[in-house]
C-alpha cells in the first residue's frame, strides 16, 4: 500500500478532538484471541496492547498472514475514518475504495495496485457504541489475506457491544 494512502488513513483515524478521544477502555479486553480465531479460521498470533494513540486504546496482532489492530476510539474518530470526504481523499489517491456494512459496522475496503499481478489490501470496520467506537483493522500484502469486512465488521460489533 503506498505510503501517501496508508498516511491518510492514519490522519482519518486521528482527526477527531481531543475531547472525544478521552482515555477510555482497554482494546485487548475487547476481543480475546480465541474469539478473534474462531471467527476468522486463522491462527492469531500477539494481539497484545501496542500503544496508545492520543488517549486510544491500541491492541494489535496478526491473524494467518493480516495484521489486525483494534482500537476503542471515540465514535467522531470512526466517522471521520468512514466519512465521503475521507473516501474521496484514498480514491484521489488512486485507490479502490469500497464502503459496506455488516451489522452497525460501517466497513471500508482499500486495495492498491502495486504491479501488474499483485495488490495490496486494507479493510476496517467502525461499530459505534453510544459516544464510543470499536474500530477494527487489517492490512495484507495480498487481497487475497485480507480478513473479509463481514467478518471484520462482525468482530468490531462485539467489540463494540464490550465498551
Amino acid at each position: 500500500m503506498s505510503r501517501e494512502i496508508l498516511a491518510v488513513l492514519t490522519l482519518m483515524l486521528l482527526c477527531a478532538p481531543a475531547a472525544v478521544r478521552a482515555a477510555g477502555p482497554d482494546a485487548c479486553a475487547l476481543l480475546s484471541r480465541d474469539e478473534i480465531a474462531a471467527a476468522t479460521g486463522r491462527k492469531v498470533q500477539g494481539f497484545e496492547r501496542a500503544h496508545e494513540e492520543s488517549g486510544i486504546s491500541v491492541c494489535a496482532g496478526r491473524a494467518g498472514e493480516a495484521s489486525l489492530t483494534l482500537r476503542a476510539a471515540g465514535k467522531a474518530d470512526a466517522e471521520a475514518a468512514t466519512g465521503q470526504r475521507a473516501l474521496d481523499r484514498l480514491r484521489g489517491k488512486g485507490a479502490k475504495v469500497e464502503l459496506t456494512h455488516a451489522g452497525m459496522a460501517t466497513c471500508v475496503r482499500v486495495t492498491t495496485q502495486q504491479t501488474m499481478s499483485s495488490a495490496s489490501g486494507r479493510a476496517f470496520c467502525a461499530a459505534p457504541a453510544g459516544d464510543r467506537a470499536a474500530i477494527l483493522e487489517t492490512e495484507a500484502p495480498s487481497v487475497i489475506d485480507l480478513i473479509p469486512p463481514a467478518t471484520l465488521g462482525a468482530l468490531a460489533e462485539r467489540a463494540a457491544a464490550r465498551l
